[in-house]
């Protein structure tokens, strides 16, 4: 495989959600026009990868652009690179990417260093190849343009392009009754391979439930996967179906007297603000239980700022 596909792919952004694009300082100049200029050019970059699309992807590059490999070899030069991205999508059709920028850093007028991490399937169910990158962003007048390149070794593997479709979650969400208040806070463990939420449940004033749930990928049964545990004693597994906006939760576990409970759970995501939840098909031991309907749960704001 070139040794351009992990760090050479920093333009690709399918997917890029906003909670993972970070900035130290702006350019003086029109920081968020620089901004979404060199994000427009990741999608162009990623369309024409997916497409094996080499001299879209070559064109990206300033003439006498640098590529270090993490084994320390330089290819360098606009013609170089071309040729190497037309004999890489001649050997191996079909590739496919997927990119997180993880931060874009402004150094001064007209130069930013991006970093992140792609991942890069030669075929349909091949299990994807990850990668850092960082590159050296320039703009010639006439745009923005990669002018060097760096692969950077990454030292764990993540699952995080398994779990991104769920990177919604991630926040402070609250669902109130009339006598009732469900509290969700979710977040990212350490190099994104599980989303860690907890929840705490208020009647009538009174805590009545907390737990947590954890979230992650089975790389056996090759599926999303949670376990939940919450302060009474009980426990659950859950196995994770996609369904457009739906996210389907085949559950079962052990309450805290030793029945075995099942159920089924959706979460259907509306907008970045609002989700709704419904579980039915629920038993406990011998008993059917009836079906809880659907509940909208909206995204808790930010606490105001205090001026000092």
């Amino acid at each position: 495989m070139s040794k351009y596909l992990f760090p050479a792919l920093v333009l690709a952004a399918a997917g890029l959600s906003a909670c993972c694009l970070t900035s130290v300082a702006d350019e003086p100049s029109k920081p968020q026009e620089n901004h979404a200029a060199i994000q427009e050019s990741a999608e162009k970059f990623t369309k024409a990868f997916n497409a094996g699309d080499a001299a879209t992807i070559a064109a990206q590059f300033t003439e006498n652009a640098e590529y270090l490999s993490e084994d320390g070899s330089v290819i360098a030069g606009r013609e170089a690179i071309l040729e190497d991205f037309t004999e890489t999508f001649k050997q191996s059709p079909g590739l496919k990417i997927e990119t997180t920028i993880e931060s874009i850093r402004f150094l001064g007028k007209g130069v930013a260093i991006e970093k992140g991490t792609t991942w890069v399937t030669r075929k349909e169910g091949d299990e994807p190849i990850q990668g850092g990158y960082a590159v050296l962003h320039v703009n010639t007048g006439e745009g923005w343009q990669i002018a060097h390149v760096r692969e950077i070794a990454v030292p764990q593997t993540s699952n995080y392009h398994r779990l991104k479709e769920l990177e919604w979650m991630v926040g402070d969400w609250v669902d109130e009754g009339n006598d009732s208040l469900v509290v969700t806070s979710c977040r990212w463990s350490k190099n994104k391979n599980f989303l860690l939420r907890s929840f705490k449940v208020r009647i009538a004033g009174r805590d009545a439930l907390e737990g947590t749930t954890r979230i992650g990928w089975d790389a056996e049964a090759k599926k999303i996967r949670s376990w939940t545990f919450d302060d009474a004693g009980g426990f659950a597994q859950g196995f994770w179906t996609n369904d457009g906006d739906r996210w389907i939760v085949k559950m079962n576990g052990i309450v805290n007297d030793g029945q075995i409970a099942s159920a089924t759970n959706v979460f259907t995501y509306i907008d970045s603000n609002t989700c709704t939840w419904q579980s039915m098909d629920r038993v406990r031991g011998d008993e059917v239980m009836p079906n809880i309907d659907e509940i909208t749960i909206v995204r808790q704001p930010p606490p105001p700022q205090i001026d000092k």
